[in-house]
Order: C-alpha cells, then sequence, then structure tokens
C-alpha cells in the first residue's frame, strides 16, 4: 500500500529532523511533531524498574536518521507476543491522512540474540517499548547496514502504523526506504 506515490525527495531523507520541511509527512508539523516526541522521550529519566519488554537504553545511541520512503510495506514479525506494547503506542500515536494510527518506529540491532545474529528489533517512539522484530528473511540482508549505520553514530527511525484495529491483534507496517537502506550497507 502506498502513502503517495513516488519517492520523497533527497531534501526530506535522512536529514536531520530541524530541516524536514521537504519531507511528504511534514504537511501541517506532523512528522516535527512526531520526532519532537522521540527526543522528548528520550530526554527523559529512566524509571527504577522495567517490564520485561523494555530495553535498558533511555537515550538515543546517536542521532536520528529517517529512513521513510512514502511507502508502508516493511510488516514487521513478533507483535502477537506484543499486544500490550503496540496498544499502548496506539493509544499515543496520532492518525494519518489515510485514517491509519501513525508513529515514529526506531530500528536496533541486536546482535547478541540467542536466535538470530542478525536481529533487527523494532521499538516505539520512546525507544524502550519494544514492538517486534524485522523478519529473519530481511534482516539476514539488512543486519550489516544497520551495524553500519549504528556505528556511524546514528539510530534509524522511520513511520510506522498501526493495523487491525478491528481484529483481536495489532500489527506494525513499517514506512522504511529498503533500496536506501540497502546502498548503505558498507
Amino acid at each position: 500500500m502506498s502513502e503517495e506515490p513516488g519517492k520523497p525527495t533527497a531534501e526530506g531523507t535522512g536529514t536531520p529532523p530541524e530541516d524536514i520541511a521537504g519531507h511528504p509527512a511534514a504537511r501541517g508539523g506532523r512528522l516535527r511533531k512526531l520526532l519532537g516526541a522521540v527526543r522528548k522521550a528520550f530526554q527523559q529519566p529512566q524509571a527504577a524498574s522495567h517490564s520485561a519488554s523494555m530495553s535498558p537504553r533511555t537515550s538515543l545511541p546517536g542521532q536520528p536518521l529517517d529512513l521513510s520512503s512514502g511507502s508502508f510495506d516493511v510488516h514487521i514479525v513478533g507483535e502477537g507476543r506484543r499486544q500490550p506494547q503496540i496498544r499502548r503506542v496506539a493509544r499515543a500515536a496520532e492518525r494519518n491522512e489515510r485514517g491509519y494510527l501513525e508513529f515514529i518506529a526506531i530500528l536496533r540491532r541486536e546482535p547478541h540474540n540467542r536466535y538470530d545474529p542478525n536481529a533487527i528489533a523494532v521499538y516505539g517512539p520512546d525507544g524502550r517499548t519494544q514492538l517486534g522484530y524485522i523478519s529473519a528473511e530481511d534482516a539476514e540482508f539488512w543486519a550489516d547496514a544497520v551495524s553500519s549505520i549504528e556505528a556511524q553514530g546514528q539510530v534509524i527511525t522511520c513511520r510506522a502504523i498501526i493495523i487491525g484495529e478491528n481484529k483481536p491483534n495489532l500489527g506494525v507496517v513499517l514506512d522504511l526506504d529498503v533500496d536506501r537502506l540497502e546502498e548503505m550497507d558498507i
């Protein structure tokens, strides 16, 4: 499902959050507001205890790198086990122009994951609430690129929507520019 025809211009992707005016999602300041919420969440101190779904990181490990493409077509996996976390993110998300609940997702490598050394975890805008993973098939191809980006002091962010509001389980679909991600594999 395509959010808008074509891809955003280079000036609208991968730029620092202060320079997002050219991004297609910047209509009405929506993307600026979402990125501001991500920044604010990472500036707040961490609570004394965590639930099992929380990551120990409390701040972005680097500068956000927006890899949104304008096309929501990367479905994450493992959401069935994380319904309470997805519902919590859904309550804070805003409806986009197509009626979907939209938020900023954060992707991070988990090289020490005992099930998949290529694992790429997907987090909500607070950076602590894990929502699922990129599929193992896709993670195999993208793990090196994500690791390279993180090694350069950046963290991948992208737009995401919640699907299945009228079904028992919610899902998450990412607006991730996979072509650009694959080009970044150093």
